[in-house]
């Protein structure tokens, strides 16, 4: 697992300017680690992923745990 720079629910900067909140962080088997943040614009979400080397951070967010709690709870395994 690794340890990421960002934590969901932070707000975001990318290099190209699109600014928002980290909705997803991702984590590939080749070592990439990766960001979606999504912003609401003329009544619209816009959404961007882009790499983790390409992101500032512009504020951390004030409720840091939350927001983070699983929903989809404990399930008993399937019988087969």
């Amino acid at each position: 697992m690794s340890d990421f720079r960002f934590d969901l629910g932070d707000r975001a900067r990318d290099i190209t300017g699109f600014e928002g909140i980290i909705t997803g962080r991702y984590e590939y088997l080749n070592g990439c680690i990766r960001y979606t943040l999504e912003t609401l614009r003329d009544g619209e979400v816009k959404e961007l992923t882009t790499d983790e080397d390409r992101l500032e951070l512009v504020a951390e967010t004030e409720e840091k745990k939350s927001f983070l709690t699983r929903t989809g709870g404990p399930r008993s395994k399937p019988s087969r």
